[in-house]
């Protein structure tokens, strides 16, 4: 697995107990060592473009480009690792860089730049057992601890405005805010159809397995990314199989 933006770490209580008395997960910037690939809110960096340029960047190991919304931009990978990034119209958006078991989410903004907004936590402090920033060289960091779906919600909402990127993050999840999340993340592939996927945790590593083709696989970690408070620390197992004739028909199903 290649290495991520977070490492992972359990506690696991006393070592006479058979069963942890508490699992704590500890997520910290992925430049420090290497770990399974990371995705999950905030995005991992922010890109001002105008329309009309031609952006070029350096990519590594990406299996697919996907922009949101489509006619925003297009995003074209080059031979020699490289991929293009053209902006259409002025706007806001996403650009998905899919790689194996891994999301990488760049916020673009066309023809407008969009300062990051303050970092609102009066909620989060109302409903998880800690909620602060803490700035360092600097940088504000947010150091949290996540206890149930409650404040994991409440932190995805103070997150969603790019008031930090992903490598500020600093979580820890009690048992019952991964419990949270899994539940989370299984309702939402259920939901889009992609129930035959499995999640599971072990430890502080969040297990996908199934079989699915390539544009379900990729529809399912877009998914992940969208819903996971992160960074995720991801053991993608998922078999890909060939695309059925009606998947990859212009006429046949597409993702909602």
């Amino acid at each position: 697995m290649s290495a991520g933006r977070g490492v992972a770490s359990a506690q696991w209580g006393s070592a006479a107990s058979a069963e942890p008395k508490d699992l704590r997960v500890l997520l910290v910037a992925a430049s420090l060592c290497l770990a399974p690939a990371a995705m999950g809110l905030p995005v991992d960096r922010v890109l001002d473009l105008k329309t009309g340029d031609l952006h070029f960047e350096k990519i590594r190991f990406t299996l697919g480009a996907e922009v949101q919304p489509p006619d925003l931009a297009t995003a074209e990978l080059l031979p020699a690792g490289e991929m293009l990034v053209t902006p259409k119209r002025a706007g806001d958006g996403l650009l998905l860089l899919y790689k194996q078991g891994e999301v990488e989410a760049v916020r673009l903004h066309v023809d407008h730049a969009v300062a990051a907004p303050a970092l609102d936590l009066r909620e989060a402090r109302h409903v998880c057992g800690a909620a602060e920033p803490r700035v360092i060289d600097g940088e504000t960091y947010l150091y949290a601890t996540v206890d149930g779906e409650a404040c994991r919600a409440a932190l995805l909402r103070a997150l969603e405005g790019d008031a930090l990127l992903a490598d500020h993050l600093r979580l820890i999840f009690t048992v019952p805010g991964l419990q949270a999340q899994l539940r989370t993340l299984k309702a939402r592939l259920d939901a889009a159809g992609i129930g035959n996927l499995q999640l599971a945790y072990a430890g502080a590593t969040l297990t996908l397995t199934g079989s699915a083709d390539p544009a379900t696989h990729t529809r399912a970690l877009a998914i992940l990314w969208r819903e996971a408070l992160g960074p995720l620390d991801l053991d993608d197992q998922t078999e890909i199989a060939p695309a059925s004739p009606a998947a990859s028909s212009p006429d046949g199903p597409h993702a909602p």
